[in-house]
């Protein structure tokens, strides 16, 4: 989202089914997010691409989500609210659906401790791992 600012894309927009509290974002990229001009829907869930007459993205149409019990990872699952369906106007859109570590790293390090979502567990001020000397930096996550 960052970088389509920066390449300059007027307005850019995250859509997240979830609220803050939830997103596996480091709350410092959050912020710098903020600071550069991205806007936010929370508890919103994209449901379908809607086109103009010629064939063209026009926007995404949405659903409004809410928290319901946590599903087997322990978070919250997302449920979409009946009759809540809005339209954000949108010319690109760039999915982009979670991120994560080099498997190969954790078949090297078998010994690397996880969290309970799967990510290195890492020190959040330090980045250390279970493992002298090994430092987890983008990919280690502090939930």
């Amino acid at each position: 989202a960052r970088s389509a600012k920066r390449l300059g894309a007027e307005n850019v927009n995250i859509v997240y089914r979830r609220s803050l509290e939830e997103l596996p974002a480091r709350i410092e990229e959050y912020h710098h997010s903020l600071e550069e001009g991205i806007n936010y829907y929370w508890l919103t869930n994209p449901i379908a691409y809607l086109d103009d007459q010629q064939g063209n993205l026009a926007g995404v149409e949405c659903v409004k989500m809410v928290l319901g019990e946590p599903d087997a990872s322990g978070r919250r699952r997302p449920e979409p609210i009946p009759n809540s369906t809005f339209t954000i106007p949108a010319d690109a859109v760039i999915e982009a659906i979670g991120q994560g570590a080099n498997r190969v790293l954790l078949s090297t390090y078998p010994e690397i401790e996880l969290n309970q979502w799967g990510y290195i567990q890492a020190d959040p001020k330090t980045g250390a791992t279970s493992i002298p000397g090994v430092f987890a930096g983008e990919i280690g996550r502090a939930h």
